[in-house]
């Protein structure tokens, strides 16, 4: 929703919220490693051969992100894979948003 201002009849001034239609995407704050961005929430991805994305701004600029295996689930609710999975993919070093690795950590 989006708020505008206008002048009525009389010159007094009004506020009018009304919806943005179009292919808008909502973003969000995120903060992983110390790295603060904005991005959409991940969808499933218009690729074949990645399973989520997401649009990111950082640094004013604005990138689709494509990311994660389509032939894996996620298991990080079992402690041992989710710690494996972090280690392996040394994810206490990601600090690009722009990178699928940055997601993929961002999600476990």
């Amino acid at each position: 929703m989006t708020t505008a201002h206008f002048l009525n009849n009389f010159g007094a001034r009004v506020s009018r919220s009304f919806f943005v239609f179009g292919n808008m995407p909502k973003f969000y704050r995120y903060q992983y490693n110390g790295i603060t961005t904005q991005a959409t929430r991940r969808r499933p991805s218009s690729r074949d051969d990645k399973k989520y994305m997401r649009n990111v701004l950082y640094d004013g600029q604005e990138r689709l992100v494509h990311y994660g295996d389509p032939d894996m689930e996620m298991q990080r609710d079992i402690p041992e894979r989710r710690e494996a999975f972090l280690t392996r993919h040394s994810c206490d070093l990601k600090r690009d948003p722009f990178t699928p690795g940055f997601w993929a950590c961002y999600d476990w």
